[in-house]
């Protein structure tokens, strides 16, 4: 990429704000250097995936993804190169790291078939079981259909199923509680409500962990400030999974849950996926005012950073309700229209 197409992108971007403009310059000149492949590089490469991953939430989908697809790009083009044996584990796992990213860039711009050939990628490189869980992980969110009305994949049951088998017990807390989590919505969706109450339990005692301030994460893309936001310590991660399993099961806590969610998340990204997520509980309750009361409020955050997955999740929240004369089903339908 060239240096000015590389600025103009990242001025499009919320970037960290600790990282200028110049140092972004420079680790970008540093991933790029000509000649044998080295540590240091490896490491510019890796942090510079690491900025981008911190954008991940807040980023206009179609901009990060022209910067981490040419970091993509790069990354993986020394992939066939001689090296030493230590060099090529870490230049692995920084491949798969940004492959990581990537995907998930792809999947919240709703391009599906990008978004799987990026997470298989990432699986394949992988250097170690947790990145390879991690992977698994991610692939099972392609499949999992309980925010568009579906009763749950077993396609996504059974990643997330490998995912958690996979994971080592030392693996850092925040991909332990995502992945139990999002293992009891896959069955709570299918309805294996006992299942579903055991691995919820196996996620609180994973919340309730001490965790080191200093320990280094598996990936930066797997990061609290990136693709699992709602897993660091005290996260909203256990009430969306409540919420979520409980509109699945009947618990009549489900919405208080949400609310409760809704109103910590912090960053624009999560903030649509939460008010989607009680916008589908209230509607599972039959309430459809506030069904539409919720998804209407995620809709404009969705379309203003682009978040198009997120946006297709409020059609298929729309495609659920039968009462199309509906007062707030007409005027969803008419914000719907105006995106």
């Amino acid at each position: 990429m060239q240096r000015r197409t590389f600025l103009a992108s990242i001025a499009a971007l919320t970037a960290a704000p600790r990282y200028s403009a110049d140092r972004l310059l420079e680790l970008s000149d540093h991933a790029r250097r000509p000649g044998s492949l080295s540590a240091g590089q490896v490491a510019a490469m890796r942090e510079l995936t690491g900025v981008y991953a911190q954008t991940l939430t807040t980023a206009h989908p179609t901009a990060l993804a022209r910067l981490v697809g040419s970091h993509l790009n790069l990354v993986t083009g020394y992939l066939d190169e001689a090296m030493t044996p230590a060099l090529r584990l870490a230049l692995g796992s920084a491949a798969a790291e940004v492959a990581a990213l990537s995907g998930w860039v792809a999947s919240t711009a709703q391009r599906k078939g990008d978004a799987r050939a990026a997470h298989v990628l990432a699986r394949d490189l992988a250097a170690d079981d947790t990145q390879r869980a991690l992977a698994f992980g991610s692939l099972a969110m392609l499949h999992a259909a309980n925010r568009q009305g579906g009763t749950g994949s077993p396609a996504a049951l059974r990643a997330l199923a490998q995912a958690n088998a996979l994971l080592p017990d030392h693996a850092p807390a925040t991909a332990r509680a995502w992945l139990a989590g999002k293992y009891a919505e896959q069955q709570a969706a299918i309805g294996l409500d006992d299942d579903y109450r055991r691995t919820i339990a196996r996620m609180d005692a994973v919340m309730a962990e001490d965790r080191p301030v200093d320990v280094e994460v598996v990936s930066a893309s797997y990061s609290e400030g990136a693709a699992l936001t709602f897993w660091g310590l005290g996260g909203v991660g256990p009430d969306q999974v409540r919420g979520n399993g409980g509109a699945l099961t009947g618990d009549p806590l489900a919405v208080e849950h949400l609310r409760a969610a809704v109103a910590n998340a912090s960053e624009p990204l999560g903030e649509a996926t939460l008010l989607i997520d009680l916008g589908q509980a209230h509607l599972r309750f039959g309430d459809l005012d506030a069904a539409c009361w919720a998804v209407g409020e995620a809709l404009p955050i969705a379309a203003q950073h682009g978040f198009t997955q997120r946006v297709g999740w409020v059609r298929a929240v729309r495609a659920q309700m039968r009462d199309d004369v509906h007062p707030a089903v007409r005027e969803l339908d008419d914000r719907l229209a105006a995106v």
